[in-house]
């Protein structure tokens, strides 16, 4: 901010300069052009602070009320998740954790097939895997040909190889153009784009809270897998992660509407545990807050 202000005097001094320069005639002209362009600036501030009453928004929230409990916005095509969460609306964020190789981007591409499979477009941002490799996994989960053709032209991966937080907006955008204003993304995964930073807690606090944004700007919820941090000891690696074991910074759980942390089952290696850890806006059942999914010998398919 000081070096904003000290830049700003700078020119404002250099105007003031000018204008000792110039005519009379032209001097008023000049000033006439700084007070207007003055005005559209506190017009535009003003338009930015606009002030409503809560009242205004009762019929959204009548909405609200009566599907207080359901499953609205869209389902991850697996009940029991939806049950938990109550579905993805538009404008969430959506964290979807667990410790390394614990199935977090196999659950997210049989999401992206299941959502696809049911006609909602899917973008699908990765960010460790190639795409041919994410078109592997999805042909291997739809076997069926036909299947996997009408689900894949529903998904839509970058075309960069490289990302950064920044172009996300522009990325997402360019989806919702394309299918028409509705869709979810998928991010796999947070932690790639804060890598090369010393500060990388600043760095993720930045991004989850611009993904956030995005999701509201867009209107569409936005699904991103998070790392946690390793445990502490052996006996600790057996349980499922917590909440305050996201890696990097405590704003991944405060920006996120849901958190769900996924896991292995420790009695039955081929369960997928799926726990809901935060749900902002509908609620949080802690007595029936874990479900169990089956996954295929292959590690493929989630069932």
């Amino acid at each position: 901010m000081p070096k904003q202000r000290s830049y700003r005097d700078k020119r404002l001094n250099r105007i003031k300069e000018d204008l000792l320069d110039l005519e009379p005639e032209e001097k008023e002209k000049m000033l006439d052009l700084l007070v207007g362009m003055q005005e559209d600036e506190n017009e535009k501030r003003r338009q930015e602070i606009q002030i409503h009453t809560i009242s205004e928004y009762t019929e959204e929230a009548k909405k609200i009320i009566a599907n207080w409990g359901k499953v609205t916005g869209i389902r991850s095509g697996y009940p029991t998740i939806d049950s938990l969460t109550k579905g993805f609306d538009p404008g969430n964020l959506i964290v979807l954790a667990g410790r390394t190789s614990q199935y977090k981007t196999m659950l997210s591409i049989n999401m992206a097939r299941n959502i696809a499979k049911s006609g909602i477009p899917v973008m699908f941002v990765t960010l460790e895997n190639t795409k041919a490799e994410i078109a592997g996994r999805l042909m291997k989960i739809c076997g069926d040909s036909e299947e996997y053709e009408d689900v894949a032209t529903m998904i839509a991966v970058q075309a960069r190889d490289e990302l950064d937080w920044r172009n996300v907006d522009a990325l997402i955008e360019s989806f919702i153009q394309l299918f028409n204003g509705e869709g979810i993304v998928f991010i796999d995964h947070l932690h790639y784009f804060a890598r090369d930073t010393e500060k990388q807690a600043e760095m993720l606090g930045n991004v989850t809270k611009e993904l956030k944004k995005n999701a509201i700007r867009h209107e569409i919820p936005i699904v991103l897998i998070s790392h946690v941090r390793k445990a502490e000891n052996k006996n600790k690696a057996k349980d499922l992660p917590d909440i305050e074991d996201l890696r990097g910074t405590s704003y991944i759980a405060q920006d996120a509407d849901i958190v769900l942390m996924v896991g292995q089952g420790m009695t039955e290696k081929n369960n997928v545990v799926v726990q809901l850890q935060k749900n902002r806006n509908k609620g949080h059942d802690r007595d029936n807050d874990t479900t169990y999914l089956r996954k295929d010998p292959n590690g493929i398919r989630i069932y």
